[in-house]
């Protein structure tokens, strides 16, 4: 199993500009289909609450980042509350025994979770040439172009792509 953070990023590192902040709002029409594409990857994803509540969806399995539970909480077939603070993700994943790759589909707090205990094996990361200058930002202590200019330190290797005439910009970043 592979763990994949996939996400879109205005040009400084921000994935919304606002709590509750849509990305479709402000993503291009060729990374919304390739985020599409990237998610039918997923086995199960994993996010906060919020992203959840956000992009609501009965059918597909998730794992939802929230305070609101002892350890963890099956909702229904498909989704499972979760408390990092109290919970063990391992023992949720003995559980569950996800068969292929577990995407990590945000927020901040959730990506700060897998980035530090280092098992996120890629990163599909989308660049929009927008800057938002405040907001939620993809992780909270690592900076966007810290990643992206110092990536073979953090022992990831990197491709990348343009995928429209505004400049959007697909990176995907792989463990060595």
């Amino acid at each position: 199993m592979k763990y994949i953070l996939i996400s879109a990023v205005s040009k400084d590192g921000y994935i919304a500009r606002y709590p509750g902040d849509l990305p479709n709002k402000w993503t291009s029409t060729e990374e919304q289909n390739i985020f599409k594409k990237d998610i039918k990857s997923c086995f199960w994803s994993v996010m906060g609450r919020n992203t959840h509540e956000l992009s609501f969806n009965l059918n597909r399995k998730r794992i939802i980042f929230t305070n609101s539970v002892n350890k963890y909480k099956k909702i229904n077939k498909n989704h499972i509350y979760f408390n990092p603070q109290k919970g063990s993700l391992k023992s949720l994943l003995n559980i569950i025994k996800p068969k292929h790759n577990l995407c990590i589909l945000g927020g901040t707090k959730v990506n700060d979770y897998f980035l530090k205990k280092k098992i996120i094996d890629e990163f599909i990361i989308t660049e929009e040439p927008i800057e938002f200058k405040s907001g939620l930002k993809l992780f909270s202590k690592l900076k966007w172009n810290d990643l992206l200019n110092n990536h073979i330190k953090f022992g990831l290797l990197k491709k990348q792509k343009i995928i429209n005439k505004r400049g959007a910009i697909y990176f995907h970043f792989l463990k060595k």
